[in-house]
């Protein structure tokens, strides 16, 4: 018996109009300074790169749907926080935090 796949595994790109613009993704990491968790939680050490989080509106949890890509729904994680799924353990906190620094 063979474990091998019969077809390929590949990413798919998200449509283009999804996309994170690379221009907001810079400003999402100057605004935050770093991984928000590190910022918020103290018993958080940060593993890994910074990567953006997008962050749903109250209620807006719907699963497998992704928050608009914008500055008032995305925020900084490291690889650690997002593999350890702290965002979605937190999502008031980082509404509290989008909704500080985007007023």
């Amino acid at each position: 018996m063979s474990l091998s796949r019969k077809t390929p595994m590949h990413r798919h790109s998200r449509p283009v109009e999804d996309r994170v613009d690379p221009a907001d993704a810079v400003y999402v990491f100057e605004r935050d300074k770093g991984c928000v968790a590190a910022q918020t939680d103290q018993g958080h050490s940060c593993q890994g790169q910074l990567t953006i989080e997008h962050v749903p509106e109250r209620g807006g949890n719907a699963l497998g749907v992704r928050a608009i890509s914008d500055r008032r729904h995305m925020l900084s994680l490291c690889l650690g926080a997002q593999s350890e799924y702290w965002g979605e353990r937190n999502r008031e906190v980082e509404r509290a935090w989008i909704e500080r620094l985007e007023p």
